[in-house]
């Protein structure tokens, strides 16, 4: 582009000098031509726009760590006159870490009609990536517009699995009873409507209510009672900042890739249990009865983005805002246990693990009866890809 602009000048500083000297009219004219070059580039250019359409395309999952291409392409409702590339800025949010990245490019547009873009997102979550600023560029290099359009797509970028095992001789602890129920227990047994409320961010959209919603003016969510009972509690407290301090990426990332291996090994281990999690003042649960349950939950959090400080799902725990009585808990968290968890009532089966950033191999203590704690350093996790928990 350079180049050209640079060779566009010069031809008409020699025009200029011939005309100087040898005043004719053809060389008026060919100086006329040239200086509204320019503006017949952009009247092309705009036209070539009106013309055509971008779009933005990427996988719908994807690894931690792995090349993740994105397809940038055009389509054209006639030959284009002017347009040679395609400038924009790429902004990758990341929304479960709240981290937003942003990445200028500029494609050429070729017989292919189509570009691909890679890059490696090193964190897990759900990435959204958006098109800002995108403008296109004439064969001249003398002028640019602007694409009025929205190019945007949405990653699920999966964390690196682990294998961890439970061993446990009280498997029987967490089985549904046999004909019991919870009352007014909020769920996802759609026989029974529990409640009418207004939609919240994270609803399912076959819970909306349509016909009320279209008399009220806004979404109302039918929420369902639940006939299952569960006597065991699945924690998760993961959060950017532990006891005041960050907590650095890459241990969240690799963290978050225990939290489908925990569940799967439970339910392997005869324990079918309530998986939770906060977000903002919510709690997010969802019940836990086979693998493929663990696999969507995991799914479900990397939806969400994570809490600013750990110790937050304790906090609701004790307030009562998970409303069954469980008997046991197994408690998931990072860096470091929070101050919290010493205010669990003693009755309540506790097995606390923490994935942190030491070096070793896993540490069990028992502080008291009916709690055990697992310290999981974090290198030792990367490294073995497994490690046994015995409940």
């Amino acid at each position: 582009m350079i180049r050209h602009k640079v060779s566009y000048f010069l031809s008409i500083a020699v025009v200029l000098v011939l005309l100087f000297f040898f005043p004719k009219p053809i060389l008026l004219a060919v100086l006329l031509l040239e200086i509204a070059l320019p503006l017949l580039a952009l009247i092309l250019l705009r036209m070539d726009i009106a013309a055509m359409t971008l779009s933005l395309q990427a996988p719908v999952t994807s690894n931690v760590n792995a090349p993740l291409a994105l397809d940038i392409a055009y389509k054209a409702k006639r030959p284009l006159f002017s347009v040679s590339a395609v400038e924009m800025t790429l902004e990758m949010q990341n929304l479960l870490f709240h981290t937003q990245e942003e990445r200028w490019l500029r494609i050429g547009l070729s017989s292919r009609k189509s570009s691909h873009v890679e890059f490696t997102p090193d964190m897990c979550g759900e990435w959204f990536i958006r098109a800002s600023g995108v403008q296109c560029l004439d064969v001249f290099g003398f002028c640019a517009a602007a694409v009025p359009c929205e190019l945007f797509c949405r990653v699920k970028v999966m964390p690196e699995q682990n294998d961890i095992t439970i061993m446990t001789d009280q498997a029987s602890r967490a089985k549904p009873e046999v004909g019991s129920f919870r009352v007014y227990q909020k769920g996802n047994d759609t026989a029974e409507v529990f409640e009418l409320r207004e939609y919240q961010e994270g609803d399912e959209l076959k819970a909306i209510h349509w016909k009320l919603t279209s008399k009220m003016d806004r979404l109302i969510v039918r929420e369902y009672s639940d006939s299952t009972r569960y006597d065991t509690i699945v924690l998760y407290d993961i959060a950017l900042k532990a006891n005041g301090e960050d907590v650095d990426k890459t241990l969240l990332s690799t963290s978050i890739g225990a939290v489908e291996s925990l569940s799967r090994a439970l339910v392997r281990a005869g324990i079918p249990h309530m998986a939770a999690f906060v977000f903002q003042s919510r709690i997010i649960s969802a019940p836990i009865a086979s693998e493929a349950d663990a696999a969507e939950f995991l799914y479900t959090l990397l939806s969400y983005p994570l809490a600013e400080n750990s110790g937050i799902a304790c906090q609701f725990f004790l307030a009562g805002q998970i409303q069954q009585n469980y008997e046991s808990m197994v408690y998931f968290t990072i860096h470091s246990f929070p101050k919290e968890l010493a205010l669990i009532p003693a009755d309540v089966n506790l097995d606390a693990v923490v994935v942190t950033d030491k070096d070793g191999v896993p540490v069990v203590t028992q502080p008291a009866r009916a709690k055990v704690l697992v310290e999981v350093p974090v290198t030792y996790l990367r490294k073995n890809r497994s490690f046994r928990i015995i409940l």
